[in-house]
């Protein structure tokens, strides 16, 4: 009986740990997903810099060029002020950007780690519930020894073993529990199943 209840908890458990697992997932993949958008956002303003950094180079050889011309000089400096500023902004966005995406990279890096955890956790709790149904089963089969015996015995000694193994037979294993896609699925022989169609 204690060992039922064992198995019966470990079930909760391992239910509750599959549904934060599938939760966990849920998360990773939203995360994924905006830590690309990070990511090409980066790229964009990346390049926005490269092209202000080019017209900035432009502009100070032109001012240079254009020294003695004061008007020209004014508009040269006034564009360079303009573009200063403008590069100032997207330089800003960047690093905006990169600690955004660094802390969503941090958040999918923790969200790897427990899912991780989580797997292991199932894994074990898969392995306790097949090390208890195999002990169940070896309970049964060590009660209920198969012994010869004589023709007009035999039906009343048949009944006694199948009412007896069925006993031992608890409603967790004859209904083994299924994890849809997962690759550790318990699947437990019924062992009291066979003696229950020879009486038949």
């Amino acid at each position: 009986m204690k060992a039922l209840e064992e198995m019966e908890e470990m079930k909760h458990q391992l239910t509750m740990v599959m549904e934060q697992n599938s939760l966990l997932k849920d998360s990773e993949a939203r995360l994924m997903d905006h830590a690309d958008e990070y990511a090409e956002q980066m790229e964009r303003h990346r390049e926005r810099c490269v092209e202000l950094q080019v017209k900035v180079t432009e502009l100070e050889e032109k001012l240079r060029a254009e020294q003695l011309e004061k008007k020209a000089a004014s508009r040269s400096v006034e564009e360079f002020s303009v573009l200063r500023q403008q590069l100032s902004t997207a330089e800003s966005s960047l690093h905006r950007t990169q600690s955004q995406l660094s802390d969503r990279e941090g958040t999918i890096a923790e969200l790897t780690k427990k899912l991780a955890e989580h797997t292991k956790t199932i894994e074990e709790l898969q392995m306790k519930l097949k090390t208890l149904a195999a002990s169940r089963r070896q309970i049964t089969s060590s009660q209920n020894p198969l012994t010869p015996s004589r023709p007009s015995s035999r039906l009343s000694t048949s009944s006694r073993i199948s009412t007896t193994s069925s006993s031992f037979v608890p409603e967790a294993i004859s209904n083994p529990l299924q994890t849809s896609g997962s690759a550790f699925d318990v699947v437990v022989p019924q062992s009291g199943e066979p003696l229950r169609r020879r009486n038949k």
